[in-house]
């Protein structure tokens, strides 16, 4: 392996030299009057310096950052290739450029070398501004060839960063043409320098100074005029004095100077076998003494290219040492054009084999982009099969499937049934589930001979259906609808032919559809089993996965200590081995306020960190249950904190979403969430799914009926003789419906009792009306020294609804019994008897009721609580 300095990106090498200066082996001359625009442009917000090819764009950028290098700001260099024009590449680039200047960045950069592969760019973008606000010294982001890369998307990225950093950061980009990025309107309004062709133009003294020891001055004052200030032109001719002193310099330069020069008079000279490696090097866009000798089948590209001495103005190195470099882009396309018109075969095999080297340093993204630069699918075909086709989304990520996949021209994918496939995964890891069940479609009609024929001649092709399939299944909530497919994976499953990974990978799939049926035993064992798989497979993508279905099973069993364990643990495993912005983070994050909020020890703040998990699910990396529970989750702590305001409008936009992927049992459950908030008791929801095991909707609509106060009778029957399927949270819930419908305590006394082992408190304080309820029991209770642990958990409750009560709720919990007890005509002693509290106690309470009322008798106090609603209705009946 080499020991070449590199940055690992989505599983490809990338060199350093991308993150530094350009670092020409020869500055003709210091540019100090363009240095001092740069030095204002600092000031400001934005540098802008457009100019073609050969004005020595990126030479001046480097000259200003190592001007620089000891001063009070830090630079963060990152030079753009045409493959940066995803938003995701980019971000991840920009985001390691500025990692090495030393600002922090916490968990930002692990997941950029990801790739941000599922991450949402807006998330990305609002914490690379709040950490760049929070650094104390100035930053300057120099984007080097921005028009290699510049797109809408690219600009929209630049601009939001213009916009929201402040003046602790600015920009300095260089491009063969003005960005897109209203250059003009910032120039006006002085924030903004731009800097032109003309500038970059050397004047007649700067040309003397750079030939000064090649050639005299009026020698070089002539090769000025030839040039006009050129700065290219005028390293060529550097570069030919010291090689060809006697000759005319720059002859030919009217007839097309670059052209005849390089051809005519550079390589003309050389020896064959340095005239070969530069022709081959102008298709590496980086490379080093490793990969060149291997490109050439040599032994000996460090003494050649050492010997290219003076062509040094033109091999850029990198700046922070090591051994990569690259050729001036001028330089290379000339050299590129060349060997096209002379050996096309040659510049196919130097591809080719730069694609061998990059696969044997496992690096599949650079490996496919090598061999589709030679046009030879059937190569990349090869690499991301050998790879594993799909499965590269589970041992290596979203990202480096997504990067290789795009080299590939459609007409070439779809010639591979496995290629298919593996985009129909991803397709699925995006969120687009139409395009990836129309996808799968698609491969199955157009290689027929493949479902056809089950034997070991398809084995692959069979296991790549089962994976493909599987996932579609989960994400598209489309369980055991294909015959062909249950019959498939029943015969694989029971031979257990599959590999390890594909194994745990269905398993998961089986381990959902069980959840949502409610069948929890099957889907633990399933469960089980897939760990196995996974742990055999060291598929820590796999295992992270199965940890979070580990934690939805315990959750809806409602065994919520088993949860939080399995939560934790599949958030640190995402935090540490994918990133800040995985998909897995916020699954886990769904889940983890989920246990929360039915534990109820949530607050206010958790509602926009769950808001934000599941919009993340359902862009990138969610399926039906996991949505139905963060909703369910969601809801029940609106309720809590009483701002059901944000829930319904959460809802009304997850039923959009379920009904634009036709997850049509998401968008059913959506409809009675949306019935169940009284927010859009109008609201007219469609069939229930067809499939009657699906156990949430059965509970959903239970629920509704028991809500209805003229059915309480027919609701307590229904509910004693429904399947709950072991579902303790919802049957809590449900119990807790009923208490409050029937006025019954005896009711309520069973729902504590099913939820107090696990200190399942979320349902009772959504709830407010039945808090009414465990304060009567609590006084029962207080008797009753067989329901001391009943009574314990009363007091959790009210404790904890007391925390969520608005800031301007006028009593506390406390008062609000005492001025119940008041309402009943108790004396002082009374009350304190039945509170179980002392009497000053009692007369301390009273004092504070008075004052909050600013009343000052008893009567007083009834009146105004009736006139403020402190009462509620049936106690004033009482």
């Amino acid at each position: 392996m080499t020991d070449i300095p590199f940055t690992s990106l989505n599983h490809g090498i990338v060199a350093d030299s991308k993150f530094e200066p350009c670092c020409p082996n020869i500055d003709l001359v210091e540019r100090g009057r363009l240095l001092k625009l740069l030095d204002a442009a600092k000031e400001r917000k934005l540098a802008v310096v457009v100019a073609p090819a050969g004005f020595g764009k990126s030479v001046l950028m480097g000259q200003w950052v190592r001007r620089h290098s000891t001063s009070d700001f830090c630079c963060a260099w990152l030079t753009l290739d045409p493959t940066e024009n995803d938003v995701h590449q980019f971000l991840a680039y920009l985001v390691l450029a500025i990692a090495k200047t030393g600002v922090v960045l916490d968990d930002l950069e692990n997941s950029a070398r990801s790739g941000f592969s599922d991450a949402s760019p807006e998330v990305v973008l609002v914490r690379v501004v709040a950490a760049l606000r929070q650094q104390r010294k100035k930053v300057v982001l120099i984007l080097e060839d921005y028009h290699r890369a510049e797109c809408s998307t690219v600009n929209g990225v630049v601009t939001h960063l213009l916009r929201e950093c402040d003046n602790r950061v600015a920009f300095f980009i260089d491009s063969r043409e003005r960005p897109d990025l209203d250059i003009p309107q910032r120039v006006a309004a002085g924030e903004a320098i731009e800097i032109s062709a003309e500038q970059l133009r050397l004047t007649q003294e700067e040309t003397v100074e750079a030939l000064s020891g090649v050639v005299n001055e009026p020698e070089a004052g002539s090769i000025y005029s030839q040039t006009e200030g050129w700065p290219v032109a005028v390293q060529l001719a550097a570069a030919q004095l010291r090689t060809h002193p006697s000759e005319p310099a720059l002859e030919g330069f009217s007839d097309g100077l670059i052209a005849s020069y390089l051809t005519a008079q550079i390589l003309s000279s050389m020896e064959p076998e340095a005239r070969e490696l530069l022709l081959s090097l102008a298709f590496l866009e980086r490379f080093n003494y490793e990969l060149v000798d291997y490109v050439t089948q040599s032994n000996n590209s460090r003494t050649l290219i050492e010997q290219l001495s003076p062509l040094r103005a033109l091999l850029i190195s990198s700046e922070g040492g090591g051994e990569w470099m690259r050729l001036h882009h001028l330089f290379a396309e000339y050299l590129r054009e060349l060997r096209n018109r002379e050996d096309a075969q040659a510049v196919t095999e130097t591809q080719l084999r730069a694609s061998d080297w990059y696969r044997e340093k496992g690096s599949l993204v650079e490996a496919v982009k090598y061999a589709a630069m030679a046009e030879d699918y059937e190569a990349c075909t090869r690499l991301i099969l050998d790879a594993g086709g799909l499965r590269v989304i589970l041992t290596d990520g979203i990202g480096v499937l997504r990067n290789a996949l795009r080299h590939l021209p459609d007409n070439a994918l779809y010639k591979s049934f496995r290629l298919m496939l593996a985009r129909a995964y991803l397709h699925c890891k995006h969120g687009e589930i139409m395009e990836a069940r129309a996808l799968l479609d698609a491969a199955l009609a157009e290689h027929e001979f493949l479902t056809e024929q089950q034997d070991d001649g398809n084995f692959i092709e069979n296991c790549d259906r089962l994976l493909a399939e599987s996932m579609i299944n989960i994400y598209g909530d489309q369980f055991g609808n294909n015959a062909e497919y249950s019959l498939l994976l029943e015969k694989y499953l029971s031979e257990d032919r599959l590999e390890p990974l594909d194994r745990g990978t269905v398993l998961c799939e089986m381990v959902v559809s069980h959840l949502a049926k409610g069948e929890f035993d099957n889907a633990t064992g399933k469960l089980r089993d897939a760990f196995t798989s996974m742990r055999q497979s060291g598929s820590v993508l796999g295992l992270n996965y199965c940890y979070v279905h580990a934690a939805q099973i315990a959750l809806c069993r409602g065994e919520l200590e088993m949860a939080t364990a399995n939560v934790k643990h599949a958030l640190q495993m995402a935090e540490e081995n994918f990133g800040s912005d995985s998909g897995l983070k916020n699954l886990a994050q769904v889940l983890h306020c989920a246990v929360r909020i039915w534990q109820g020890v949530a607050g206010t703040e958790d509602l926009e960190i769950l808001r934000k998990a599941l919009s993340h699910t359902m862009e990138y990396d969610g399926w039906v249950e996991i949505y139905i529970v963060g909703s369910d989750a969601l809801v029940l702590l609106a309720q809590q904190t009483q701002h059901t305001s944000v829930a319904t409008t959460f809802i009304r936009e997850l039923l959009v979403f379920a009904k634009r992927n036709s997850l049509y049992r998401l968008a059913f459950f959506a409809e009675l969430q949306l019935e169940l908030l009284h927010q859009d008791v109008s609201v007219s929801h469609g069939p229930a799914p067809d499939d009657p095991h699906y156990f949430r909707h059965r509970l959903a609509e239970l629920r509704s009926q028991l809500l209805d106060p003229l059915n309480a009778a027919h609701a307590k029957k229904l509910l004693d003789n429904t399947d709950l399927g072991s579902s303790l949270l919802l049957e809590v819930q449900l119990r807790i419906d009923l208490a409050v419908i029937l006025g019954s305590k005896s009711e309520m006394a069973n729902a504590i009792k099913l939820a107090r082992d696990q200190k399942a408190m979320g349902a009772f304080l959504a709830n407010n009306q039945a808090h009414r309820l465990l304060r009567e029991l609590r006084e029962d209770y207080r008797q009753d020294e067989q329901e001391l642990l009943s009574l314990q958990f009363i007091h959790e409750v009210l404790a904890n609804a007391e925390r969520l009560q608005p800031s301007t709720s006028l009593l506390s919990s406390r008062e609000q019994e005492v001025l119940e007890k008041l309402l009943q005509g108790l004396s002082n002693k009374e009350i304190a008897r039945g509170l179980q509290l002392t009497e000053n106690t009692v007369k301390f309470h009273l004092k504070k009721v008075f004052t909050k009322l600013q009343v000052k008798r008893r009567t007083q106090a009834v009146a105004k609580a009736r006139e403020l609603g402190l009462i509620e209705s049936s106690e004033e009946n009482a």
